[in-house]
Order: structure tokens, then C-alpha cells, then sequence
């Protein structure tokens, strides 16, 4: 009798932690990734971005910024094309889609888009006539573009030579994106984010030369594989009026993250000696809001662009030269912020 108050309290207390014990871990980009077409992706992929439709409250301007991230990286008519060939009805259906990155021949970078959604798998199969890819476009000197439905009827398009390598993951147990250079540094950021991916630091290293470059400015930008320089980015952001954003960088060793971190904090630094003596609140504003952090051999930043400085980002945009002439909006859709993103 004299154990009964205690086991009884013991009790109490079992029941009370029961939820905690049994609440689901947060998902991590290699489970999602495991449980999606995402899994498909070549292993060799250096470059992913993914935007999770459903928790976006305005469809139409994430088919606007699909058309933005189309054109930035040249494949503006293929955007077009799938537009055309799924049909408002189609797109309605959309949950996720996703941009991948893959080497391609004679040095050149290649993609594969992806179209997730609550699909109707045999008709999707009528959009390439019951053939495994179809090819819709085909330009001589240029990759095609094919299409092909995977199982649960999602949507892949890309060079033919892609998507055959996604078909042919379909019966590997291993390998895929999962087993990419990205994967580790996918799982630096939260997939429950509204936009999320992360990109390879050779692919990144190219990209930002051919943009200073195309603005006429100097750049020395070390060559992939230098000692202290990143293996990669990773991003995630969560949409709202404003938009927040974390970027991790991963570097090859302690020693140089903590270098990058404080080269980082000295160029936010001097931007913001800049922005004081122009007295631009707006990006003043934004600069104060940074925050670098970091930890062993990374090195996250994390930040916020409200209205105000996303209205300026758009103007600059299409100011600039070969921009997408696609309006960008003023401000992003109101949604939720992303439950458990990382900072």
C-alpha cells in the first residue's frame, strides 16, 4: 500500500511525456528525398531547387517565379512548354516542383524539372501517348525536350538522356540524389521550408563569374577544389509578406569556415558603412538583420527581405540586362512561416 501513491505518480508522468515520446521526429531532406521522386535524380546532379507548392496560398505567382528561376538559368521555353502541355487543370494539381542541375556533354550543365502532385497517373500517361519519353522538342545543336511519367503519374521533363537515367533509378535501391556530393548538403536546411535546395560550389563558382562578368566587373574567384574554399550552399526560405532566409556554406575544414565567416562579417561590415553614408534606410535595415554564424565547417547566414527592399530587388532585376521579362511580385504570397526551420 505504501507504493501505490508512487507507482501512481510514475504513472501520471508516463502518460504525460507519452506525446513527446511518440511526436514524430521533424523530416530531414534525406527522408524526403527517400519518399519522392526527388530519389530519381542523378547522383552526379550539382545543383537542386525545390518549391513546395502546397504550402503556398498564391499558385499563380509560383508559376511566376518557376518562369524567374526558368529564365535565370536559360531554360525559360522549357517552363513554357510544360505550361502548355499540363494545362491550368493539371497545374492546379501541383504540389512540388523542382529544378536539378545535372552535368551535361561537352561541359555544359544540364536539368531535369519535376512535377509532383495529386495525379492521376494513366492520364498523365496520355500526355506521351503511352510511350516511356516522349520527345516534343527536338532542335539540332540543342539538347531535346522529352517528357516522362514516373509511378504516381509525376511529370519529368528534360533531355532524353536525363530522364533515361531517372527511369533507370526506378529499379536501384541505392544511389540516385540520395547518393550525391548535395545529399549532405541538402540536410543542412529544413524541408519543410516553402523553397529549399542547395548547389554544388563548382556550378556556384561559374554562375557568379558569368554574372559579375556580364556586368563588366573583375572577379578572381577561386577554382573548386582550392584549399579553403566551400563545397557548397545550401538555402532555405520560408514566404511570407516578407522573406526569410538562411544560406549555409560548407567548407572543406574548420579553419576555413571560420575564415569565411569573418570575411563574410567584413563585407557586411563595410556595406553597411556604405549604407549609412548614403542614408538608404531600406538596406540598412536589411544589413542590420544579418546574422552570421559559425559552427565546425559551416557557415550559416540567416536574414530577412521585407516589402520595401523586395519591391527595389524586383525594379534592379528587370533593370538589368538579359532579365526575365516576367514580373516579379511586389511582395511574396502570404503563407505561414515553415514549422521548425532551422536558424
Amino acid at each position: 500500500m505504501t507504493r501505490a501513491p508512487s507507482a501512481t505518480i510514475a504513472l501520471a508522468v508516463a502518460l504525460l511525456l507519452a506525446p513527446y515520446a511518440c511526436a514524430p521526429k521533424p523530416p530531414t531532406s534525406t527522408r524526403v528525398i527517400r519518399d519522392s521522386s526527388l530519389r530519381l535524380l542523378p547522383s552526379e546532379t550539382v545543383g537542386l531547387a525545390v518549391v513546395e507548392v502546397a504550402r503556398m496560398h498564391d499558385r499563380e505567382a509560383v508559376g511566376r517565379w518557376l518562369d524567374d528561376l526558368a529564365g535565370a538559368t536559360g531554360q525559360g521555353p522549357v517552363a513554357d512548354m510544360l505550361r502548355a502541355t499540363l494545362g491550368k487543370e493539371l497545374l492546379a494539381q501541383v504540389d512540388r516542383i523542382a529544378l536539378a542541375l545535372v552535368p551535361g556533354a561537352a561541359g555544359l550543365t544540364s536539368y531535369a524539372f519535376l512535377a509532383e502532385g495529386r495525379f492521376d497517373e494513366a492520364k498523365m500517361k496520355t500526355l506521351t501517348g503511352g510511350q516511356e519519353i516522349l520527345t516534343i522538342v527536338e532542335v539540332a545543336g540543342r539538347p531535346d525536350l522529352s517528357l516522362t511519367v514516373l509511378p504516381g503519374g509525376q511529370l519529368a521533363a528534360g533531355p532524353r538522356a536525363v530522364l533515361t537515367t531517372l527511369r533507370a533509378n526506378l529499379g536501384r535501391a541505392a544511389g540516385g540524389l540520395a547518393g550525391s556530393r548535395l545529399a549532405p548538403m541538402l540536410d543542412r536546411v529544413d524541408p519543410t521550408s516553402q523553397a529549399w535546395g542547395a548547389i554544388d560550389y563548382a556550378p556556384l563558382a561559374d554562375l557568379a563569374r558569368g554574372a559579375m562578368q556580364g556586368r563588366g566587373a573583375a572577379v578572381n574567384i577561386p577554382p573548386a577544389g582550392s584549399k579553403g574554399t566551400l563545397l557548397g550552399v545550401a538555402f532555405q526560405t520560408s514566404l511570407d509578406k516578407t522573406v526569410e532566409f538562411d544560406l549555409v556554406g560548407v567548407a572543406d575544414a574548420e579553419p576555413a569556415a571560420k575564415q569565411l565567416a569573418d570575411a563574410a562579417r567584413g563585407l557586411v561590415a563595410l556595406a553597411r558603412m556604405g549604407a549609412s553614408q548614403s542614408k538608404d534606410a531600406t538596406w540598412l535595415g536589411f544589413l542590420d538583420g544579418l546574422r552570421i554564424d559559425q559552427k565546425s565547417e559551416a557557415i550559416r547566414l540567416h536574414g530577412t527581405l521585407g516589402p520595401d527592399l523586395l519591391r527595389v530587388i524586383a525594379d534592379r532585376w528587370h533593370a538589368s540586362p538579359g532579365a526575365p521579362s516576367t514580373p516579379i511580385p511586389a511582395e511574396a504570397p502570404a503563407a505561414p512561416p515553415a514549422a521548425g526551420a532551422a536558424h
